[in-house]
């Protein structure tokens, strides 16, 4: 009799009490191997969704309601040869052609051109060709909508503004832009149908369309507010060009050359970005220009007297006579005075908006003291003082006007609409710089313009564009593949969470196991006595009942690995349905590793 036997021989002996020992550590492998591989699965989905909500993408550079050119997509693929994507993206609404009660809020509205499709994780096999008036959607927006291609449905898209929404002034009238549109292809995740530049794994609702013809819609043309760049190309690599192809246009900066040698900064933002300020200030540190803070005011009046519906400029290096204008003084122009019949030493009050919480309008009201009236033409005065307010700058006539504010028609009267046509916005009043910041500095700026004796406009650009980086007003190419891989592996490890929350059972199968076992152990005691008298040394007998504890255990992995598959599936598909909220919806698909 030799030992293998003498096991093989017992466990079939004792198969009754061996099958409850098996069943029991059959259970505790089932669930601990499929609580990690709970995980597994967790952390393949996540790595996997990264893939198609990025591609080929390396790097990426969103700047929101900032645009840039166009051109600098293709001057970057030039520099970097390798493949760069420029896109529009923006939110918007989702309807059914036919039935407005199937809606998709949070829609996000992608421009894009051949190159996007390129970065897709198919690399774009199968890509839609979009014309003008055609979509592709995701398949969550036509599942969302009910829609096939063939079909219609209408898409309101949110349209930036020069101004920002919660900047002051800024209108609302015009913040969206709805077409109808003919669906022509439902794209797979595989063909950037996930794309999203958030680490979100909830599926994005995805609408695609023509960038050239969007930009149109939205009054954008040869501008775009997203860049995709692919090829492996780092971050750093990707702002050292950057750096070098950028120019004042791409921050929406504007330096032109006014009547003699003057030379003017603006901002097609209206407020001047505080690191351009400041990068005028340092080219001439001895003679620093002169800053310009324009506004609409409500209302100018001197004691019952009132004109409506003015522009203010508060300017620096002013004098009122030989002493510098205080913080207290105002000048005025000529016709404001006969208007008011004002004259110096009188009272004028300036009624303003500020812009408070939740973009509600307060008027607050200011005084000063007029210290000197000046001729209409004026050199201190000129339309250009006036930035391209919206909805004032390009109005015929000031009863066209839709700024930001509700204007009351019937204050405006013939005077003022001669004064319009003649001056158009040059402003009435002139305050200090100090004065005016105190009451219209914001946080997107303090100046609408500043203003420098200078050489011609593309030295003093170029001299501006040299003391700033891109990252200073807005543009910076970020690490979103780097991003996403660090979210799916920093993500919570699933597989420890429902190992924890398995414990119990893990822990009562080997409870159960090791009873049996035990059992079945003292069960055998006049057998291993008998073992003992015949000669087996306790080693021997110890050998036997480990080796038959081992091979007992070797079965019950074998049925357990399998059970092990089974129990993740039953998770998942707990976590598809009756627990969706612990993945906020996302579905997770079943991934293993050993």
């Amino acid at each position: 009799m030799k030992l293998i036997n003498l096991i093989a021989r017992s466990l079939w002996f004792y198969r009754r009490t061996h099958l409850g020992v098996i069943g029991a550590a059959a259970i505790a492998t089932a669930v601990l191997t499929g609580a990690l591989l709970v995980g597994d699965s967790v952390s393949g989905t996540l790595h996997r969704t990264a893939r198609l909500r990025l591609g080929a993408t390396s790097t990426a550079m969103a700047t929101g309601d900032n645009f840039f050119r166009a051109e600098l997509g293709a001057e970057l693929a030039k520099e970097l040869n390798v493949e760069v994507a420029t896109a529009i993206q923006l939110p918007g609404v989702g309807e059914h052609g036919d039935d407005s009660a199937r809606r998709a809020g949070n829609v996000n509205v992608l421009g894009v051109t051949g190159a996007f499709w390129k970065l897709s994780p198919d690399r774009g096999v199968g890509a839609p060709e979009l014309k003008d008036g055609q979509v592709a959607i995701n398949e969550p927006l036509a599942a969302r909508l009910g829609v096939k291609p063939g079909e219609q449905m209408l898409l309101t898209v949110s349209k930036p503004s020069v101004v920002s929404r919660d900047a002051p002034l800024s209108r609302t009238s015009d913040a969206a832009v709805t077409v109808r549109l003919d669906i022509v292809a439902v794209v797979r995740p595989g063909q950037f149908g996930r794309f999203s530049l958030r680490a979100d794994q909830a599926a994005p609702l995805n609408a695609f369309l023509p960038l050239n013809w969007l930009a149109k819609k939205l009054e954008l043309a040869d501008r775009a507010n997203l860049l995709l760049i692919g090829g492996g190309v780092t971050h750093e690599r990707a702002n050292e060009a950057l750096a070098g192809a950028w120019t004042l246009a791409d921050a929406g900066v504007e330096v032109r050359t006014r009547e003699g040698k003057s030379v003017e900064v603006r901002s097609n933002r209206i407020f001047l970005h505080p690191a351009v300020v400041k990068a005028a200030k340092t080219l001439a540190p001895q003679a620093p220009p002169e800053g310009i803070l324009t506004y609409f005011a409500n209302e100018l009046s001197v004691g019952d007297r009132t004109t409506p519906y003015s522009t203010v400029t508060a300017r620096g290096s002013l004098v009122s006579g030989d002493q510098p204008l205080g913080d207290k003084e105002a000048i005025i122009s000529q016709w404001l005075a006969d208007d008011l019949s004002a004259a110096p030493g009188d009272t004028l009050t300036i009624k303003y908006y500020v812009l408070g919480p939740m973009r509600k309008l307060s008027e607050n009201a200011a005084v000063f003291k007029i210290a000197k009236i000046i001729p209409n033409d004026s050199e201190l005065l000129d339309p250009d003082l006036m930035p391209d307010f919206p909805g004032l700058s390009g109005a015929a006539d000031c009863r066209d006007w839709d700024p930001g504010i509700t204007i009351e028609q019937r204050k405006i009267q013939d005077e003022d609409r001669a004064y319009w046509k003649k001056y158009r916005g040059t402003p009435k009043a002139i305050i200090s710089l100090a004065a005016g910041r105190k009451l219209w500095a914001n946080r997107f700026g303090d100046l609408t313009a500043i203003r420098q004796d200078q050489q011609a406009a593309e030295d003093y650009e170029t001299a501006i564009r040299r003391k700033l980086t891109p990252g200073e007003v807005g543009l910076t190419f970020g690490d979103v593949a780097g991003q996403a891989e660090a979210a799916a592996s920093e993500a919570l490890d699933f597989g420890q969470l429902f190992l924890g929350l398995s414990m119990f059972l893990v822990g009562a199968a080997v409870m159960l196991a090791a009873m049996v076992f035990a059992l079945g152990v003292r069960q055998r005691t006049g057998e291993l006595g008998l073992l003992l008298a015949v000669g087996f040394t306790q080693r021997q007998v110890r050998r036997l009942v480990v080796s038959e504890g081992a091979i007992l255990a070797i079965i019950a992995v074998g049925l357990g690995l399998p059970g092990g598959v089974l129990y993740t599936h039953m998770v998942l598909g707990g976590l598809a349905t009756v627990w969706q909220g612990a993945v906020a919806s996302a579905a997770i698909d079943y991934h293993a590793s050993w």
